[in-house]
């Protein structure tokens, strides 16, 4: 009975320190829906700081999203938050996974244009958010682009960030280049 009672105490100890730690992973969007109200397939598309164009015989498509949210409330997203499952081929039974290849700025209106970011190296460091005025909006729009789609897709869903599982780490230890590629970056 001991026992149980200082587990119990120990794991009540732990739950709160959890609390008020880091228990929540960082850029999960509390949003409460998301419709996709625009779909275009192209073979190339302008960014911030240069175009990309798509091989033939794929293409690019363009998803203009609603997002319903909190008034008040900042998004946030990162490129390598975003993924389109989707189903191609002749009868429509081969499965694809595609990657967020660009996102736009948000905005409260539609009809507007939105300037996509894009990243040549690692879509993890590509992030959006809302600014003060898209920040107080109850609803948002926002254009994501996604490459290499084969020209028979069928039906597809666009799958945003979920928290599955979590551990803790120490990291790792820098080695002497790490320390060097460190300085150099400062």
């Amino acid at each position: 009975m001991k026992r149980v009672l200082a587990v119990s105490m120990i794991l009540v100890f732990v739950s709160a320190a959890c609390v008020f730690s880091q228990n929540q992973p960082p850029l999960i969007p509390n949003i409460k829906s998301v419709e996709i109200v625009d779909c275009i397939f192209v073979d190339q598309y302008q960014c911030e700081r240069y175009k990309v164009t798509v091989n033939p015989p794929y293409r690019a498509v363009i998803l203009t999203l609603k997002i319903e949210k909190e008034a008040g409330e900042m998004l946030k997203f990162a490129l390598a938050d975003l993924t389109l499952h989707y189903y191609h081929g002749e009868d429509g039974s081969s499965e694809e996974v595609a990657p967020c290849d660009a996102i736009s700025t948000f905005s409260t209106v539609l009809d507007v244009d939105r300037t996509l970011k894009t990243s040549k190296c690692a879509p993890g460091w590509i992030k959006r958010d809302t600014g003060t005025r898209t920040s107080a909006s109850s609803m948002v729009y926002v254009d994501v682009a996604f490459r290499q789609i084969e020209h028979n897709i069928s039906k597809m869903w666009l799958c945003i960030a979920s928290p599955v599982a979590s551990t803790t780490t120490d990291g790792f230890d820098l080695t002497a280049e790490d320390r060097k590629a460190l300085e150099e970056n400062e």
